[in-house]
């Protein structure tokens, strides 16, 4: 299931991708509703910036989702 998320790197870029920081929770909240609404069990972070979501994604999508960096 690909998920474009044009805004993450944009966010990354001006230093928005801490935990606890609002906008990019509900920024990625919103990306990625559809795939936690579809019980994936692996998400592939398929940029160089993603690393540094890793936090806020993994808390967003829970722990019974693998995290994999490509």
């Amino acid at each position: 299931l690909p998920q474009a998320c044009p805004l993450l790197v944009p966010l990354v870029e001006n230093g928005r991708f801490h935990p606890g920081d609002v906008v990019i929770e509900t920024v990625a909240a919103e990306y990625l509703s559809s795939l936690r609404g579809a019980g994936v069990d692996t998400l592939v972070m398929g940029c160089t910036h993603y690393p540094l979501l890793e936090q806020v994604i993994g808390s967003y999508m829970g722990s019974r989702v693998r995290l994999v960096n490509a």
